[in-house]
């Protein structure tokens, strides 16, 4: 069931409807090591329109996109699994109604290696579409088509704008209510040259759909580029010129959606358990095959081991496995940056290089928790960091992306927040949050969702906030949480939240069931699993699994984890924000590393506050905007709250305004890197008895990962402000 605070989008009439009918697929090594057949046909997606209104006015359907919030831009695909096709009709054809397919265009992809073909086309038939066209993936369906049908199929992008200009005049009247609408096809050859380098093919065939019609007679002619200046150089200018189309029509840059491909290390453990034996020469070399900065595949040789055998065996890798998974991850990205027309840039693949530096974050290993002092964990942090963009960024696009005042969606399994940009975390001076990687179910959910649901963040969502506490700590003093807690049931009398001690699942799921929250918060312990290779919460006297969070439903629009490991670095299958996704969760904010009780309580206490605050003055424009920088100027907070306890310190007025000018500055863009700094190397001066630096935290504020598409999330007030 859809939480009550989440309601369906409607679509402009004119939206071109996309179904991908796919077969089963099955656990296998070339799934596990490269990506499901589904991918072969999404990396083909951002070459089709969005919108027939797009067809008539590229331009303006940009314009419009960026300013109508009922203007959906992104592609609206949906996805049926070959055996769930009865289902989908369901009782009184529930379904169709829903989708409207009937009076909708609507566009097939089908796999022609699916075992049932003649079920899928009865399928197609019982919707009774007015208009439909189809096309195959993975083949191309030789003799399953009915003769009749053959009319309605398509093998491409142009192909199917020739039928659809074929039929406009028989279904216009159905996309505008009568209204005029017009396909301004361009019927020249298309004389547009796209260079021939895939990461930066989407950013190109984003620019084509908003600057002019890409839909000619023909497809683009390809340019190739060899050196490294010319790829580097192409890479960012398709980056620039979107942005600067953004920022002449609204003032404002879109999120850029950011891909940093990645080899888990644990999962070349988990692929030797299921993986054949023939398979296996594959895995053993697959980790040292990564990408330089000119986006060559070279076998990394570790260890003086890498002969001429494995140099044919890394081509093979690079064929099967490894060219399909950087074009899936390409496409991942295109649907993502299609909710806003937004640049993408994938970053060369990487693994065994980065393990060592990585390995001090595995929280199984303690190698981070015994890093004794402040200085020790933030130096460590920035450590990886340094290295993570000396192997990924170029110098050039570094420094545009240091300046580039915009937000960052990351798909890696890597902590991206850690990453440096001239010597300052990315998680610290933009607005971050991730999707994991390694999750191709993960990518399509969380797509899926925000393009059919919305859910607005407003002036009613702080008294439906509930907070689940510990059952074990309600009536003992003595308990660890005690304080925390008694902190909590305060503030939630002034601010009007709620809050339910729980013991065990029935108990958490009772709770959420009653008040429906629009936002729900875990405070308890988080642990590890090692056999399972997971997180679990800890609440009362039960441990709370991604299978329990799935099976009963125990989720909210934003769900945010004051937990100790929620998500950690060093690589692990299943995730625990995945589950919440699962059960209709948009966003989940979680932590890489564990967190003091005290204040990760007093965090999100103080997000609690802000929130008010923040919809009062109308500050933000989207949660990732608010969550981040509730996150990022919680260092100040941090270390007062450490400095005062340390050395009992009442601070006196001029203190007070003094640190609130600072926690201004952080939330100032252009002047946070420079509070960084001087927080580092040497503190900043507030009192000529009191400096702060940065050594006087537990480097918290990076301990938090943001999941999901939180810019998605709006923020409504009375008055709508310009979007971020």
């Amino acid at each position: 069931m859809m939480n009550k605070h989440v309601k369906l989008k409607k679509y402009n009439k004119s939206t071109i409807q996309y179904i991908i009918i796919h077969s089963s697929e099955k656990n296998t090594a070339e799934h596990l090591l490269g990506v499901p057949r589904t991918y072969n046909i999404l990396r083909h997606l951002a070459k089709y329109p969005r919108d027939f209104f797009q067809l008539e006015n590229p331009a303006l359907f940009f314009n419009l996109s960026n300013s109508v919030s009922e203007l959906n831009a992104a592609l609206n695909i949906l996805f049926l699994d070959e055996n769930s096709l009865n289902q989908a009709l369901g009782k009184n054809n529930s379904y169709i109604n829903l989708l409207n397919l009937k009076d909708r265009p609507t566009v097939y992809f089908i796999d022609a290696e699916s075992k049932r073909l003649k079920d899928v086309f009865s399928f197609i038939m019982n919707v009774r579409h007015k208009y439909f066209y189809f096309s195959f993936f993975n083949g191309r369906g030789v003799g399953i088509v009915p003769s009749y049908l053959a009319g309605n199929g398509f093998k491409d992008t142009f192909d199917l704008v020739r039928l659809f200009k074929r039929d406009f005049d028989g279904f216009k009247s159905m996309l505008t209510n009568g209204k005029d609408l017009e396909m301004n096809l361009d019927e020249t050859s298309n004389d547009n040259l796209f260079f021939d380098f895939n990461p930066a093919i989407n950013n190109q065939l984003t620019f084509q759909q908003v600057k002019s019609n890409f839909w000619k007679n023909s497809p683009p002619k390809l340019v190739a580029l060899e050196t490294h200046s010319e790829r580097d150089g192409v890479l960012l200018k398709s980056m620039v010129v979107l942005d600067e189309l953004h920022f002449k029509d609204s003032n404002a840059l879109p999120i850029l959606i950011t891909a940093f491909p990645f080899y888990n290390p644990l999962l070349k453990k988990y692929l030797k358990k299921i993986t054949q034996l023939s398979d296996q020469k594959y895995i053993e070399q697959f980790y040292s095959l990564e990408q330089d900065s000119n986006y060559n595949h070279i076998l990394i040789d570790y260890d003086n081991s890498i002969g001429n055998n494995e140099q044919m065996i890394g081509a093979e890798i690079l064929k099967r496995f490894l060219a399909p998974k950087m074009l899936a991850i390409d496409a991942i990205c295109h649907l993502h940056s299609s909710f806003t027309f937004s640049p993408t840039i994938r970053f060369p693949l990487k693994g065994k290089s980065l393990y060592k530096e990585l390995s001090f974050f595995n929280p199984s290993s303690g190698n981070f928790k015994r890093k004794k002092s402040s200085k020790q964990k933030i130096n460590t942090i920035l450590k990886f960091g340094r290295k993570l963009s000396e192997n990924t960024i170029s110098k050039e696009i570094a420094k545009y992306l240091k300046n580039r005042e915009g937000q960052i969606l990351a798909i890696s399994d890597l902590p991206i927040e850690f990453l440096t940009l001239d010597g300052i975390p990315l998680g610290y001076s933009h607005d971050v949050c991730r999707i994991q990687e390694s999750n191709y179910q993960g990518f399509l959910n969380n797509y899926s969702a925000h393009n059919k649901l919305e859910y607005f963040v407003s002036e009613n969502t702080i008294s439906n906030i509930l907070v689940i506490l510990s059952g074990d700590a309600e009536h003992q003093s003595s308990h660890e949480f005690s304080k925390t807690y008694e902190l909590v049931i305060s503030h939630s009398k002034t601010y009007g939240f709620k809050y339910s001690f729980c013991n065990n699942i029935k108990e958490i799921k009772m709770s959420i069931d009653r008040h429906s929250p629009e936002i729900l918060i875990f405070d308890c312990h988080g642990e590890i699993d090692k056999d399972l290779e997971t997180s679990y919460l800890l609440v009362g006297s039960e441990k709370v699994y991604n299978s329990d969070i799935v099976e009963h439903k125990l989720g909210a629009p934003i769900v945010f984890l004051s937990c100790c490991n929620t998500n950690r670095n060093f690589g692990y299958n299943n995730k625990i924000h995945d589950a919440f996704f699962e059960v209709g969760a948009l966003t989940v904010t979680g932590t890489f590393l564990p967190i003091s009780i005290y204040r990760g309580t007093a965090c999100y206490l103080r997000i609690i506050y802000s929130l008010k605050e923040s919809i009062e003055k109308k500050m933000f424009t989207n949660w990732l905007n608010f969550i981040s920088q509730s996150i990022r100027t919680s260092v100040i907070h941090d270390l007062i709250i450490k400095i005062g306890n340390r050395i009992n310190h009442d601070y006196s007025e001029s203190e007070i305004e003094k640190i609130a000018r600072v926690i201004d500055d952080i939330r100032d863009f252009s002047i946070r890197r420079k509070v960084f700094k001087s927080l580092l190397n040497g503190g900043i001066k507030i009192s000529p008895n009191l400096t702060i630096n940065i050594f006087d935290t537990e480097s918290e504020f990076l301990m938090y990962t943001h999941y999901g598409r939180p810019d998605l999330i709006k923020m409504k007030y009375d008055t709508i402000v310009n979007r971020n």
